[in-house]
């Protein structure tokens, strides 16, 4: 299984962080891989993007086009400050499995240290040697962006 770890520092509390990361209504303001989301409750009942999340609840991901365009649902197994964990339901073919989990630690000074971890495997098994540093690639730099698109975001005075 591939496995990605990134991290960022972020001017700002890591409860302002945490509650950025997992405010799907919020989100979609600076997280340059989606162009939308939908969240469902622990019953699949849709629920407003705004909506707390919590271990059980379902998000449903929809990547820019010139990501693209790939929908992937994801349910939280945990999310309680300053972590959360979630695994891949349903998602694009070249995904067999996908896992991901961050952590949000508090500098010396203040800010925020948000750490991502990222764990998949990818189709065909026979081509996974080729296929999953590609991803691999093109998934650190998308983590990247989004990290900096949300380090630009508060920063720039956006809170809530």
């Amino acid at each position: 299984m591939a496995h990605l770890r990134e991290s960022k520092r972020i001017g700002a509390s890591p409860a302002i962080v945490y509650e950025t990361i997992n405010n799907y209504g919020r989100r979609l303001e600076w997280d340059t891989l989606l162009r939308r989301a939908e969240v469902f409750d622990q019953d699949g009942e849709q629920v407003p993007l705004n909506t707390p999340l919590v271990g059980g609840m379902t998000v449903r991901s929809y990547a820019s086009w010139l990501s693209g365009g790939v929908v992937m649902d994801t349910v939280y197994d945990q999310s309680e400050f300053p972590d959360a964990e979630l695994t891949m339901t349903k998602g694009p073919w070249f995904f067999e499995a996908f896992r991901a989990s961050a952590h949000i630690a508090e500098n010396d000074d203040g800010s925020s240290r948000w750490e991502g971890e990222y764990w998949f495997s990818c189709r065909p098994r026979v081509l996974r040697w080729i296929v999953e540093p590609i991803v691999m690639w093109i998934f650190r730099r998308e983590t990247r962006m989004r990290a900096e698109g949300m380090r630009r975001w508060l920063e720039g005075g956006n809170s809530y």
